[in-house]
């Protein structure tokens, strides 16, 4: 989704253009954000949004949906983000969609976010363009329409949007809309790389190389572009350079360095990542054994869908290695790894069954249940 460095400026330059007092003020308003003053910020702001300036409603808007947890108020912005938008301002249109697709003081409607993309982006918003782009691309409020994807996406790349590019680099890798054309994604994240320094490019190139997708396999250009988007907090070059340290894979194996990399992508958000630590704290690898925080992660991992993740939960209770063996909880687990999709969930879940009575099969079945309601809650 749109930065706050890009809402910032986009507002910057709007206050700018409106001059005299009131472009000063909304001036000192965007300053007080800023600065982290959000009270102050939209205190200046409400007397002209309710006076019924459309500019002062948008901006008022995106405070409302981006200001700390205390002043957060996701149906004020909804509200200001209505009335500008059906004056027609795209920024918030744009504000408006965002608010439908997530839910945000509104229920949640993909088909009103879609509408309202696509209006923005008819008003010239280049970051609609982008979100216009990926609803067709993903059927998000709209039939699935690759080619309209692809058609948007070129242009709002063309305009130079970092975001845009990262996404139709994917495009070509993934002949999503147009021919596939690795050459072509290899080129954009080259240019990227070296034309904006940007981390993302740097860790979607590194990977490439690091997988020898696309092109060669070569870890002497994939490392230094991993550990550029790692030192960036880029979640999947930790992770990466996690894996690189642990298996040897252009760098000299070092577990210590493998944990520290994985421990951050995990911190991160980064399911694999969060899987393999998982795994390093069941095995002691970089780190003192400890089931206890295996298991944590092993279920961050599994709340993001992943199925090993689940898998490994059930075998840690199983083994009674780290943990006190308990078939109930294997059995739970086992039945959740084999919803999240994993292979041999179900064989093994064969071999825990019959060392388990009804009431303790019962007892797994309502514990699988109860944690998948709070997985597809989440």
């Amino acid at each position: 989704m749109k930065s706050i460095v890009t809402c910032f400026a986009s507002l910057l330059l709007l206050a700018t253009a409106l001059g005299g007092a009131l472009a000063d003020v909304k001036k000192d308003a965007i300053q007080a954000f800023r600065a982290g003053d959000h009270k102050r910020a939209i205190a200046l702001l409400e007397p002209f949004a309710k006076d019924g300036d459309h500019h002062a409603q948008a901006e008022l808007a995106l405070f409302f949906s981006l200001a700390h947890k205390d002043q957060r108020d996701y149906r004020q912005a909804f509200h200001w983000a209505k009335q500008a938008a059906e004056a027609g301002h795209g920024g918030a249109q744009l504000t408006l969609s965002r608010l439908y697709a997530r839910g945000q003081g509104i229920r949640a409607d993909h088909i009103a976010a879609f509408n309202w993309a696509k209006a923005s982006a008819a008003n010239g918003i280049l970051e609609a363009e982008i979100d216009l782009a990926v609803m067709y691309r993903d059927g998000f409020g709209t039939p699935k329409k690759p080619h309209e994807a692809y058609k948007y996406m070129k242009a709002a790349a063309e305009q130079g949007s970092a975001r845009a590019i990262l996404a139709l680099a994917d495009m070509y890798l993934k002949g999503i809309g147009v021919r596939r054309n690795p050459e072509k994604a290899v080129e954009l994240y080259e240019g990227l790389s070296k034309g904006q320094d940007h981390p993302e490019a740097h860790y979607h190139l590194g990977r490439l190389y690091y997988a020898g997708e696309a092109v060669p396999r070569d870890y002497g250009r994939a490392m230094p572009l991993l550990e550029r988007a790692a030192q960036k907090e880029v979640s999947g070059a930790q992770y990466l350079m996690g894996q690189a340290y642990a298996h040897g894979h252009g760098l000299s194996k070092d577990q210590g360095r493998a944990f520290y990399w994985t421990e951050k992508a995990a911190h991160g958000g980064h399911d694999a990542a969060q899987l393999f630590l998982g795994i390093l704290y069941s095995t002691g690898k970089g780190v003192q054994a400890s089931g206890e925080r295996a298991l944590h992660w092993f279920e961050r991992s599994a709340l993001q869908g992943n199925g090993a993740a689940a898998f490994d939960i059930g075998v840690t209770y199983w083994s009674g290695k780290l943990v006190e063996k308990d078939p109930v909880l294997t059995y739970g687990w086992l039945i959740i790894a084999g919803k999240l999709g994993h292979d041999k969930a179900h064989d093994f879940s064969k071999t825990v069954h019959p060392h388990l009575s009804q009431t303790e099969l019962d007892q797994a079945r309502h514990h699988a249940g109860r944690w998948w309601d709070r997985y597809k809650g989440r």
